[in-house]
């Protein structure tokens, strides 16, 4: 199966890591060549993203997945183009949006800074019939946990929840909440076994763990005891 990538960051070189060990072939596409992405089994095409271009790359391709992280109105349109690609390809009629984050259902507005760009193509995927697509919700990224040398996922944006050079979590809430945390590699194994299942829900869900803030601390802290952390109460974050 040859499955489109659109983005070439962290979880696309994940995918083409893990996509190629069950026989499917990937197709990155992106604004030039990147040397981490020269893996056997994945092919890179260089697009502009305009409607010509991503029109030919998906000829041949049956899976389009994005991975495009833009907090830009440029996300928007590029996903329109994508969704777009689709509906006209022959073939290529499954797409699955960039995001990767959260509990997208129950809480569509977190994180908060997708919103403002996310929304538009939920609801744009959500009024159209042509192409079947899924959000995948994987609650929270489990690289960020572990030291940067040992993932290729960059350090989170959410302010300084996690704060590595001073080695302190700063915990919202109380920190006992239960939470999902699934690794960007398993993330791609599930893709890869995503893209094989005949129906898709609109909704996917992959957990690689449950757990809470405070377990994660206990965990960091047993390899380097000298990380700290406290936590925030709601009404301290609303003052």
């Amino acid at each position: 199966m040859l499955i489109a990538v659109a983005g070439s960051g962290n979880l696309a070189q994940y995918i083409c890591e893990e996509f190629p060990k069950v026989g499917h072939r990937v197709r990155i596409l992106s604004r030039s060549i990147k040397e981490h992405l020269r893996i056997e089994g994945c092919e890179q095409v260089v697009v502009d993203y305009s409607q010509p271009q991503l029109d030919d790359a998906l000829q041949d391709c049956e899976v389009l997945i994005s991975t495009i992280v833009d907090l830009s109105s440029a996300f928007i349109q590029v996903h329109l183009n994508l969704i777009t690609a689709c509906q006209r390809s022959q073939r290529c009629k499954r797409f699955i949006p960039s995001e990767f984050a959260g509990n997208v259902k129950d809480f569509p507005d977190q994180p908060m800074y997708f919103i403002n760009t996310h929304s538009a193509i939920r609801k744009t995927l959500a009024d159209q019939k042509e192409i079947e697509w899924t959000i995948v919700c994987i609650g929270f990224l489990a690289d960020y946990i572990v030291p940067s040398r040992n993932r290729y996922v960059m350090d989170m944006r959410e302010g300084n929840m996690i704060d590595y050079e001073n080695k302190h979590f700063k915990i919202t809430g109380t920190g006992h909440e239960p939470m999902d945390v699934t690794s960007a590699r398993d993330v791609a194994s599930g893709l890869a076994s995503l893209v094989t299942i005949p129906n898709w829900e609109k909704y996917t869900y992959m957990s690689g763990e449950r757990t809470s803030w405070w377990q994660i601390v206990g965990h960091v802290r047993r390899r380097d005891p000298e990380f700290t952390a406290s936590a925030i109460t709601l009404g301290q974050i609303g003052r």
